[in-house]
């Protein structure tokens, strides 16, 4: 800031119009001292004619009325200025009449000194240079004899109207000095009045602004972000300037670094933002509206940020257009936003999946019920029936029903219902007893690794379904590699914590997890494609390829198993399907009771009930059973089978559906009649797996459970496996 801005001075046309005045003044006073003069000086006129000193007031008078007439045309200093050089002349006229008695002398001493107090010292010394050089010119005129004076000494002295003349000549040279520095000091007393004034309220005003300095300086430090201001030069480019002290906390960049190196600046801004950000601004400058936008930037120090900006635009004195911004770390409401959406769509998927599972778990339940019925009534049929045709047609149903079992029993999988049946396993094992027999589903130019960890954790699961799904991703990567390539199993213990679980998001707890990886060096999968492949009967292959509900099938299984499923693919690359299963306690292995085997005689006299509330299943598994030896009672529900097994207590098995009408299902049925017969043997069918858990619901790890549509060969094992471990009556 340029420091003449401080100085306090007043405007120069107020002291040139104060000055006009104060001269306006002396010219009025002057002029009634002439006229007294002349009425005074006419006597003179009668002496010696028209001398020089009526002459001189004459003309003095004449000057100032004129000037007073006419001081709104012309500037009075110009007037004053001419009546002292009047004066002047005038003075020297009377030296020149009156040699050294002339009275104007005392004009020619006083003159210099008005000048000086009017104009200036350099414009007084050159009215005294005149008045003397014009005296000394006269001198030399009387020395020379060329000029002698009009009167006699002596008898000019001896008039008193010449004593009075000279003393009014005199006074009045006296009055012109004293009225001129009387007025000028008046002028100056006035004027540093009001130079104090003015510098008083420069010091407030510049207090006033010194604080308001202070206070915005206080505000641009204390808000959470930037403020600055920002405008487009000549040649449409942005400049920033005026930045504040949080610039390097929002930006990483210093103030005078961004000034001087805009280019540098603009790239912390991505260049899709870049270019919102510049038709941000132009809109603005079109519209003259605020703009406002949000973009991600990049800092110099690597750091990512959403910053808010947003400014408002006015034209400065060049005429350029300006905004007044501010810019806020948005970074956390960003990731807040972004969370919240994807809790939403989490929320979304888990909500539609359920519903799928529900659809599809509830088709697949009454299928199976079908199936059963079928599947029942067809070994039936072909036990009954000799070789030919007609068995061999039998038996091609059966397979057929088996085939719509698998199918159901998918179905299930990904609506988490599938009956499994779960037990300690060592992964490493499950992948040792794969890798002996994938050899003959993979083709020769498939090659196959495997890096299993030594000392890997036991977990809980179902080993066939385990198996299976390990199946299903093996050929998954077959698939994905037609012209041959590289295939990886690989096995590991992880501890998996919160961080990893909210970064992913899974539905796990945290802990000890083992990991099981498939990979392969296959096409990949698209992102798009990623989004569906655990959607039931999604699939890429073509008709007749591929059911779509593979995939689903193994996510089903991982989750019901409290585990969880990962994908990584890269087009062109290759994918990794990582499955992780809850890792078990070094104490989890259950000891298996020792098995005792019954004989033909104990298995004739074995007496199970059945309870089964769908008609036909109920009278084919009766039928089966029955047919194999076994005493068999039917119930409709669990009701009516508790009412049966309290009447007559004689059974040594129960047989129960798990899913039936009435107050008591398979489960409760099982606990009720275990509360009084401990050691009951009890064999579950269901169509569901959220009823038949290991824990709860009163299901013990030995009970067998069955899933609908069951083979007779499965049942008839199902049952004597249970009897083989000991009933009170068998024993």
């Amino acid at each position: 800031m340029d420091h003449t801005e401080n100085t306090p001075d007043l405007n120069p046309s107020k002291a040139a119009q104060k000055q006009a005045r104060v001269v306006e003044k002396f010219v009025g006073v002057m002029l009634w001292v002439t006229l007294f003069g002349f009425v005074v000086m006419v006597l003179r006129f009668y002496q010696y004619g028209w001398g020089v000193v009526p002459a001189i007031q004459t003309l003095l008078a004449m000057l100032f009325v004129a000037a007073l007439l006419l001081r709104k045309r012309f500037p009075m200093l110009n007037v004053f200025a001419l009546a002292i050089a009047v004066l002047i002349g005038l003075s020297l006229l009377g030296v020149v009449r009156f040699g050294l008695a002339a009275p104007t002398l005392s004009f020619l001493a006083v003159l210099p000194i008005v000048v000086t107090v009017v104009w200036g010292v350099r414009p007084g010394f050159l009215t005294l240079a005149a008045a003397m050089g014009g005296t000394f010119a006269i001198s030399r005129l009387y020395l020379n004899g060329g000029q002698l004076p009009i009167i006699d000494i002596a008898t000019y002295h001896e008039n008193p109207v010449n004593w009075f003349g000279f003393i009014f000549i005199s006074v009045v040279s006296s009055l012109l000095g004293i009225l001129v520095a009387g007025f000028r000091l008046n002028y100056w007393r006035e004027t540093n009045a009001e130079l104090v004034a003015e510098t008083k309220r420069r010091m407030a005003s510049d207090l006033k602004r010194g604080v308001a300095e202070q206070w915005l300086e206080s505000v641009a430090e204390a808000v959470p972000g930037v403020i600055f201001e920002l405008e487009l030069d000549n040649e449409r480019k942005g400049i920033i300037r005026h930045i504040s002290p949080g610039c390097f906390e929002l930006w990483g960049m210093h103030g005078h670094e961004i000034e001087h190196d805009m280019d540098s600046f603009r790239k912390i801004f991505t260049p899709e933002h870049t270019q919102e950000f510049r038709d941000a601004i132009f809109s603005s400058e079109t519209t003259g509206k605020a703009w406002t936008g949000r973009w991600r930037a990049r800092t110099p120090q690597g750091e990512e940020k959403w910053i808010h900006v947003s400014g408002r635009p006015h034209l400065n004195k060049m005429g350029l257009t300006t905004w007044y911004c501010i810019a806020l770390d948005v970074s956390n409401e960003v990731r807040a936003e972004q969370e919240a959406r994807r809790q939403t769509e989490i929320a979304q998927q888990a909500e539609r999946q359920k519903s799928i599972g529900q659809l599809t778990g509830g088709v697949a339940h009454d299928f199976n019920n079908i199936l059963a019925i079928i599947m029942g009534n067809l070994e039936i049929m072909l036990e009954d029936l000799q070789q030919g045709d007609l068995r061999e047609m039998i038996e091609n149903c059966l397979e057929a029903t088996e085939r719509g079992g698998e199918l159901t029993q998918s179905m299930l999988a990904f609506a988490r219902k599938a009956p499994l049946d779960p037990t300690v396993l060592d992964i490493n094992d499950v992948t040792r007893s794969a890798r002996n027999w994938i050899g003959r589903t993979l083709p020769e130019n498939i090659e196959v690794e495997t890096s299993l960890l030594a000392g890997l954790w036991p977990v809980e699961a179902d080993k066939s379904t385990t198996i299976s799904a390990l199946l299903n991703l093996i050929l998954n990567a077959r698939d994905a590699m037609p012209d041959g390539g590289k295939l990886t199993i690989e096995t590991a213990n992880v501890r998996i914590d919160q961080d990893y679980i909210s970064a992913k998001d899974q539905d796990l707890r945290p802990g000890r997890y083992v990991m099981l990886a498939v990979s392969d060096t296959g096409v990949g999968i698209s992102s798009a494609t990623l989004e569906n492949i655990f959607d039931p009967f999604f699939t890429t292959k073509g008709p007749g390829e591929g059911s779509g509900m593979g995939l689903p099938m193994v996510q089903g299984f991982i989750k019901q198993s409290g585990g969880s499923i990962q994908v990584y693919s890269e087009p062109g690359v290759g994918t990794t399907f990582k499955l992780y299963f809850h890792a078990l306690g070094s104490d989890s292995v259950r000891p298996e009771k020792p098995r005792i085997e019954i004989s033909a005689d104990q298995k004739a006299k074995a007496h199970i009930l059945v309870a089964e509330d769908e008609k036909g299943v109920r009278e084919n598994i009766c039928e089966l059973l029955e047919r194999e030896g076994f005493q068999v009672t039917a119930a409709e529900n669990g009701d009516e089978a508790f009412k049966i097994f309290v009447n007559k207590p004689t059974f040594d098995l129960l047989l129960t559906d798990i899913v039936m009408p009435g107050n008591l299902q398979g489960t409760t049925l099982a606990k009720a009649l275990r509360g009084d017969y401990p050691n009951l043997a009890v064999v579950f069918m269901t169509g569901y797996a959220s009823e038949a858990a290991v824990h709860g619901n009163g299901l013990r790890a030995e009970d067998i459970r069955l899933s609908k549509p069951v083979r007779r060969k499965d049942l008839v094992k199902a049952v004597t496996d249970s009897l083989n471990f000991g009933t009170s009556k068998l024993q």
